[in-house]
């Protein structure tokens, strides 16, 4: 590890050489994390919790942890609080943890080549998970997840991510083109007007969802 009073005297290529190791060593961290996010999922079955509790004889009451999936159709049920203790130590919010460990579910569980791909150094993580979550969002199934997946993944590593991206809508559409549809029509009716409150000037901001050309 390099000391950081040592940096002014580098020179140009050393401040490369350096970049570039503290790059590898970040893309290394930033691979580790999520993947213990899945194996803590793994430590807190939410299966397991459930029969413990029908071992005891225990009722669940209001404000109990619960068992809930923890990700899209496909991925195992995890106990409800679980991510709030991983996100201490990750320094985040439970919200933010919750929805990385659920990234990294859906990753691991419906998404098997690019898990591989992450693994051996050839995705970002921050990739994956878009991928992850464009599919949760559409209401991909499990089966229909692995088709995407399956039609993209080779390619992140090679394409540039805008037109990725659009390889990957592209393939969300194609593999449930009937949801794709109602989605498109459901955007098309989310239309409306709203306005803030007036200043002192009496400047008002109006805010309007419409189509482009109205």
């Amino acid at each position: 590890m390099i000391e950081l009073g040592a940096l002014s005297d580098l020179d140009a290529g050393g401040v490369l050489v350096e970049a570039e190791r503290a790059q590898a060593g970040m893309v290394t961290a930033e691979t580790a994390r999520f993947f213990l996010a899945a194996h803590w999922v793994d430590l807190h079955s939410g299966e397991a919790l459930t029969e413990e509790r029908r071992r005891r004889g225990e009722r669940v009451l209001p404000g109990m942890e619960r068992s809930r999936r923890a990700g899209a159709d496909g991925t195992p049920l995890v106990a409800e609080f679980a991510a709030m203790e991983l996100g201490a130590v990750l320094g985040m919010g439970h919200v933010a943890a919750d929805c990385f460990a659920r990234d990294a579910v859906n990753v691991r569980f419906r998404h098997p080549r690019l898990w591989a791909a992450i693994g051996r150094g050839q995705v970002r993580v921050w990739q994956a998970r878009e991928v992850a979550r464009r599919c949760a969002a559409a209401g991909l199934d499990a089966d229909q997840a692995g088709w995407v997946d399956a039609a993209t993944s080779p390619y992140l590593a090679s394409l540039p991510w805008a037109r990725f991206e659009a390889l990957l809508e592209a393939k969300v559409i194609e593999a449930d083109p009937a949801a794709a549809e109602e989605r498109a029509r459901s955007a098309a009716m989310a239309r409306f007007v709203r306005t803030g409150q007036s200043n002192e000037y009496g400047v008002k901001t109006i805010v309007a969802r419409a189509a482009a050309g109205d």
